[in-house]
């Protein structure tokens, strides 16, 4: 039996424009960053909203089973810090359920990111881990993947990245009485406030002064 989400869900901050006839591009706002998106292809991860930095989807159908052994969607989704922040890392957190009368189940998936402020061929990857069901037993599952952005070579002539792309593939099996279904999805961007100009040639002014009156004491001391 398929269980009903139970995230709770921020309140939407919804903006709709019409791309390429059929397609709605909807953009959400979190505290630091954006997420934009196509609204009409989320398909089996539902309805989704923000809470905080991070992109909530609410799943209603994403199940496999007799019926459907093979539930598979796949998102992609563009992230962009908001002035003044940059991007580092992403984490992957998904929830669900699972009912194994007999038969088998596993779920599966990729999650990756896409460079799209300088080199586009640059992109990191990282599986969706899960755990391995036991036959004749139900309950619940967590899952998960998490991506670190490279230290240099992204980011554009600044080296730091406001902008990328985000796809997940997800998948679902189910055979032989088996039951899987998907609850909760959400997307973490870590984004870090980028620093001053002037940071570090304060820090070095303020160690100078410090080096400075050091040396005076140790004269007047003498």
């Amino acid at each position: 039996m398929h269980i009903n989400t139970k995230t709770a869900l921020a309140v939407w901050g919804l903006t709709g424009a019409l791309m390429a006839g059929t397609a709605s591009a909807a953009t959400l706002s979190g505290n630091n960053v954006s997420f934009s998106f196509d609204n009409t292809a989320l398909g089996l991860f539902g309805s989704a909203s923000v809470v905080g930095d991070s992109l909530v989807f609410a799943p209603t159908n994403f199940i496999a089973d007799s019926t459907t052994p093979n539930a598979t969607q796949t998102v992609n989704i563009t992230v962009t810090a908001d002035p003044g922040y940059f991007l580092s890392a992403f984490n992957l957190a998904e929830q669900g359920g699972y009912n194994l009368d007999s038969g088998m189940a596993y779920l599966q998936g990729n999650f990756s990111a896409l460079d799209i402020e300088g080199n586009t061929s640059l992109s990191v990857a990282s599986n969706i881990v899960g755990p391995a069901f036991v036959a004749g037993t139900s309950g619940s599952w967590q899952g998960g993947a998490a991506l670190v952005l490279p230290a240099s070579g992204w980011g554009g002539a600044d080296g730091l990245v406001t902008s990328v792309s985000l796809t997940i593939n997800n998948y679902l099996f189910a055979t032989g009485g088996g039951q899987i279904w998907k609850q909760a999805v959400a997307i973490e961007a870590v984004a870090a406030p980028i620093p001053e100009a002037d940071t570090p040639l304060m820090m070095l002014a303020g160690l100078g002064l410090v080096g400075l009156m050091a040396a005076r004491r140790a004269r007047l001391a003498a």
